[in-house]
């Protein structure tokens, strides 16, 4: 250090390793905001099936759901659209062993078909899993 000041070549040097480490940091971030995104969307989906599902029971009417490929769900009774979702992150839907529009509520609860849906929610797989009797279902990450 000069009595000026620092020398261009310090102040390089030092933006240089700030910026380094600064990288280092956010690397992990990406992943860490990536999962607490699928987190949320899992999470606001199973709040909508549960609601749904406790709708039919307390009005005696099906209440069925119809998934869309983009990620968008909807949930319907009678004609009449209770729910209509458009997720803010990644979110996206496939037909495995239940069609995307097969997802329905009896009114004592109990799911109509059962079978399993996959979701892909900010770049993870899970498969969306019926169980037969009570409407049981449940969340499986496969990778």
């Amino acid at each position: 250090m000069s009595n000026r000041g620092y020398s261009m070549p310090e102040v390089m040097l030092s933006l240089l390793i700030i910026s380094a480490v600064s990288m280092a940091a956010l690397l992990p971030v990406s992943e860490i905001t990536r999962q607490m995104q699928a987190e949320y969307l899992l999470n606001e989906l199973q709040r909508d099936l549960h609601s749904m599902q406790l709708e039919a029971m307390k009005t005696g009417k099906e209440v069925s759901f119809r998934f869309y490929a983009s990620g968008q769900y909807r949930a319907v009774s009678e004609g009449e659209i209770l729910l209509d979702r458009r997720p803010i992150y990644p979110l996206a839907f496939e037909e495995l062993s239940l069609k995307l529009n097969q997802v329905q509520f009896n009114p004592n609860g109990n799911v109509r078909h059962f079978g399993q849906l996959r979701v892909t929610a900010a770049s993870k797989k899970y498969n969306l899993v019926f169980q037969i009797g009570r409407g049981r279902f449940y969340f499986l990450e496969i990778e």
